[in-house]
């Protein structure tokens, strides 16, 4: 028996998405603010569309889902700029910044030699408070 192979095609609306992370390559983007710009464009898609739009290229690796807080998601261009880079999540603000952190990978080798596990960078979120957040407390 022959196998059917579904082939992943391409649609207006995956295209729309995906150029909304190339303009905010930096950035975080999330499901209602992916609607809302399209909707201000008067091209109309429903939140149905956007999750499953956004979990297809998530699953294929364009994008980054990352859970934050537990409560949403967000997620940001998967490019090569950032494979060296871990999510840090503002605790006061909620501003998610991704960090360049060469030692992350040092440090994933430590916990498979001492330890046999590694570290999935894109689901790892360091929660703490940022420099501008600190910087109100302290005025």
């Amino acid at each position: 028996m022959q196998q059917i192979i579904k082939k992943d095609y391409s649609t207006k609306q995956r295209n729309i998405i995906l150029e909304i992370f190339k303009k905010n390559i930096d950035k975080k983007v999330t499901a209602d603010e992916i609607i809302h710009t399209i909707n201000k464009d008067e091209n109309i898609i429903s939140k149905a569309t956007v999750y499953r739009n956004l979990d297809y290229l998530a699953s294929k690796g364009v994008i980054k889902k990352i859970n934050a807080d537990n409560i949403s998601s967000c997620y940001i261009y998967n490019s090569d700029e950032n494979d060296d880079s871990i999510n840090f999540y503002c605790d006061t603000c909620g501003e998610i910044v991704q960090l360049k952190c060469t030692y992350i990978e040092r440090f994933n080798n430590k916990l498979q030699k001492d330890f046999d596990c590694t570290i999935d960078k894109s689901k790892t979120v360091l929660h703490g408070t940022c420099n501008k957040c600190k910087e109100l407390s302290n005025d």
